[in-house]
């Protein structure tokens, strides 16, 4: 269940749980008090492009985890829980990107199309930052690693976009 509104997470923390619980496709099962919320946490629960990933045709297909970032070479670590997942949306043109700032402090997270199992290293992409919605520079491949796709993250807050290949 969402815990949006339940409990004392900030802000950044309630998008985060959101953004995690929808794109992993998860049912959106809300129990909070809708009159007990603010206005913030209401925008938060109606991202309709968060929910269109959830909502999508590829029934049962979460994201997948793919670069943990406290290693240099982004390896698992059963000590700090992944930080960067992306997985297909409707089809294997668009792909979600999501990643989630576990650190105490802000920090830019970053990563290269070839970390994903669902970017191409070799394709350009228009990129879609589904918090801000809007639309973010295209992204072309440098056909080695891809792209170096980086941003700065807050505190305990998550970064969510979609790609899609043109």
């Amino acid at each position: 269940m969402i815990l949006n509104g339940n409990g004392d997470l900030s802000l950044a923390e309630q998008r985060s749980h959101f953004t995690a619980w929808a794109l992993n496709k998860s049912p959106l099962l809300i129990g909070t008090n809708f009159s007990a919320l603010s206005n913030d946490s209401i925008e938060i629960l109606l991202n309709s492009e968060i929910i269109s990933i959830n909502q999508d045709e590829i029934i049962g297909e979460p994201l997948v985890p793919f670069f943990w970032g406290k290693n240099p070479d982004g390896t698992w670590d059963p000590d700090f829980p992944a930080q960067y997942w992306s997985g297909y949306v409707n089809d294997t043109s668009h792909t979600a990107i999501m990643y989630i700032n576990f650190n105490p402090q802000t920090v830019d997270l970053n990563f290269t199309f070839s970390h994903s199992p669902h970017l191409k290293a070799t394709s350009k992409y228009t990129v879609r930052d589904l918090w801000a919605h809007e639309d973010l520079p295209n992204l072309a491949g440098d056909g080695v690693d891809g792209y170096f796709f980086s941003g700065g993250v807050e505190i305990h807050d998550v970064k969510a976009f979609l790609f899609t290949e043109v």
